[in-house]
């Protein structure tokens, strides 16, 4: 993933423009998530909202659609903490429609739980865990293997910071099921 890719994305250019730095390196990360985003937007068959959607719509009752909905989507500041498999097939570019300072990207994981299983769809953004997430992406950290069918296990973990607070990637390591205990004869 980490070859040049030739993509014209005025967001992009403009961005890199106002540092008046040459960074090749950010200049691929941004174009590759630039050309992932619209791939992405036009793939509606894999996308997580859509499925998200159908999950409420399948609903039975008014608490199941309570339910439902609740677990939807949710900002990775509020699952910090909260350890999870990540593969890379469960990993999606988006375009922010927020304008300001940083990068017009975020990442919409869906995660599995690891305490109770269940599958949560979490967005991600901010400059420097974009930049660590794209990192783990390249060296294929996320893919799933017969030692991690669902991929890694890695927590969110949130610093403060006089700017506010920020979102880092963490390796988060399963605890071994207890051993089994003997009685001891007596």
């Amino acid at each position: 993933m980490s070859e040049d890719i030739d993509v014209r994305d005025d967001v992009v250019e403009g961005t890199l423009e106002e540092t008046g730095k040459d960074l090749p390196m950010l200049r691929s990360m941004m174009q590759q998530l630039a050309m992932e985003a619209e791939l992405d937007a036009s793939d509606l068959s894999t996308d997580f909202v859509m499925e998200l959607m159908e999950g409420i719509l399948n609903a039975g009752s008014a608490e199941e659609i309570f339910a439902a909905q609740e677990t939807g989507m949710m900002s990775g500041k509020d699952f910090a903490g909260r350890p999870f498999y990540l593969s890379s097939d469960n990993i999606q570019v988006r375009r922010t429609s927020f304008e300001g300072k940083g990068l017009p990207f975020y990442f919409m994981l869906k995660v599995v739980e690891v305490a109770t299983g269940e599958e949560v769809v979490v967005n991600c953004g901010g400059q420097t865990f974009l930049a660590a997430l794209q990192g783990l992406r390249n060296i294929d950290y996320f893919d799933a293997t017969e030692e991690n069918p669902m991929g890694r296990a890695i927590s969110l973990v949130s610093h403060a910071s006089p700017a506010g607070a920020y979102l880092t990637i963490a390796p988060y390591r399963v605890p071994a099921p207890p051993a089994a205990t003997k009685k001891r004869a007596k």
